[in-house]
């Protein structure tokens, strides 16, 4: 490892920070008086308060580099400060000011639940631009991102973002966003198909996670996180279990976002649960009661099994099961199934005990999908039907937008491609199809937006609504239907046009 070549870098960076600083410092200086208009002062006040928070970040990224460039000087430069052993040398010479191997750091793998996506849901815009989304395609599988192929993509992405207009106040919140995620990504090795990442330059949150689903390479600078995507990915990849059972052994999986995972593995009560074969008439009465003690243990197994997929259900929020193992011993656990949860059993397939989990997850992911399309059909049906005798859920995007800045939608549903432009209120961000002189809610200014249907699914999830993007008929019966629609927490009343 070149130590040389990062103590040169932090010493540039250094003077590159110091830079940045002074022109932050004369900005906040040189800061006219406020506007008489309350909306300029609002502007002008998170413009202040962006400036504050830059300058609180650039002092603590020269204090850690000051830090760094001190352990050089110390000769400990590379030693990690928790565990005290050596940081990996690809790690190290990319990250800079790393202080931490990967021991001190939280370890990731498993799938990621949509309790874990909520505080990202939750998150609250800002008046400004402020944030960088970033959804990179990094699969190794691909000729193009072979070689860290990834980072060329990125480079285009960053290209593309920097191309628009914007002042110098942004300028210097968009540079900073760019400089920490390609911070990331010089130390980044792909572990699956897709990287997303978010980093907000007005409070530092940072934001990443790997993916099995594939994505396109897509960049946006705006205000709040763009998280359509991983919405839609959340619905067509619905979670759900799978129970690989055998008469003395069980296996349970939970699949979300494409990638699965092991959660329990039981050697169960192998005593006495093989059938038996026997000849003559002597043994005839003891096999029988030795095949009904066989029997009796096998069922004891699966209740253990029916425990198992009731607690799944409990403590990872799963509502649908596949089964899998022979069609005999599947039976027997269908017959032992209280009704709730063999309501949520998707579908059955016969896979051997001990395949691997990528095995198990080709042969359950055709059921689960459709499962997905059945339901989707099933839903937009309800939908169109409900809306038709004016009952709770509305069609068409004027409707859907008034119910969505009314807060009255329970289950927000579009057909997958669909997107329109519209306008968005710049105080309230209530969303309009149509634009009326001022905001109706509050009389503001409103903004266009070029797709009003990706922020009313991002308003949505904020407010933590349910939301479905439908594919294949079902997205052809709500396209001829107006492409959008809601189930309603009450009547439609005053969202008639």
């Amino acid at each position: 490892m070149n130590t040389n070549a990062i103590r040169t870098r932090l010493q540039r960076r250094r003077a590159e920070l110091a830079n940045r600083l002074e022109r932050i410092t004369k900005d906040v200086r040189h800061t006219p008086g406020l506007e008489a208009d309350f909306e300029e002062q609002a502007v002008q006040r998170e413009n202040d308060d962006v400036l504050a928070n830059l300058d609180d970040k650039i002092r603590l990224e020269l204090l850690q580099i000051e830090s760094a460039l001190s352990r050089f000087d110390e000769a400990v430069y590379g030693i990690c400060g928790s565990c005290h052993k050596p940081i990996a040398a690809v790690r190290l010479d990319a990250s800079r000011v790393r202080k931490k191997s990967p021991l001190g750091q939280r370890k990731g793998g498993h799938p990621m639940k949509r309790e874990e996506l909520s505080l990202l849901f939750s998150r609250v815009h800002s008046m400004k631009r402020s944030v960088l989304s970033v959804y990179l395609n990094v699969d190794q599988s691909q000729p193009m991102n072979l070689s860290r192929g990834f980072e060329t993509q990125w480079k285009k992405l960053v290209a593309s973002v920097r191309r628009a207009p914007v002042d110098i106040l942004e300028r210097e919140r968009l540079e900073a966003a760019v400089h920490h995620i390609q911070d990331f990504l010089s130390a980044y090795s792909p572990a699956a198909k897709s990287l997303v990442l978010f980093f907000d330059v007005t409070d530092g949150f940072f934001w990443h996670e790997d993916f099995e689903f594939p994505v396109t390479n897509q960049i946006r600078w705006d205000r709040e996180l763009l998280l359509q995507p991983l919405a839609n990915a959340m619905d067509q990849l619905e979670a759900y279990g799978v129970v690989l059972v055998g008469r003395a052994k069980a296996r349970l999986f939970r699949v979300a976002l494409g990638r699965i995972e092991e959660v329990i593995h039981e050697e169960l009560d192998a005593k006495a649960v093989r059938h038996l074969k026997t000849t003559g008439t002597d043994h005839t009465g003891w096999s029988s009661r030795v095949q009904r003690k066989a029997d009796n243990q096998v069922r004891m197994n699966l209740r253990r099994v029916v425990k198992d997929m009731e607690w799944l259900v409990k403590e990872a929020k799963l509502q649908r099961f596949v089964l899998a193992g022979t069609p005999e011993i599947i039976a027997e656990l269908r017959n032992l199934l209280p009704g709730r949860v063999a309501s949520l059993v998707i579908g059955q397939t016969h896979i051997a005990r001990n395949a691997v989990p990528s095995d198990v997850l080709a042969a359950t992911q055709p059921l689960a999908e459709n499962c997905e399309r059945d339901t989707e059909v099933e839903k937009v049906g309800k939908i169109v039907t409900s809306a038709a005798k004016k009952g709770k859920a509305v069609v068409g995007l004027g409707r859907t937008l008034r119910a969505i800045n009314a807060d009255r939608v329970w289950e927000l549903v579009y057909s997958v491609g669909f997107l329109s432009p519209g306008y968005e209120c710049q105080t309230c961000s209530s969303l309009f199809s149509a634009r009326p002189t001022r905001c109706t809610y509050c009389g503001s200014r409103l903004q266009p937006v070029s797709d009003v249907v990706e922020r009313a699914v991002e308003h949505a999830l904020r407010k933590h609504v349910k939301v479905e993007v439908v594919t294949g008929d079902a997205a052809a019966a709500l396209k001829s239907a107006g492409g959008i629609g809601a189930l309603l927490k009450t009547r439609t009343g005053t969202l008639e046009a």
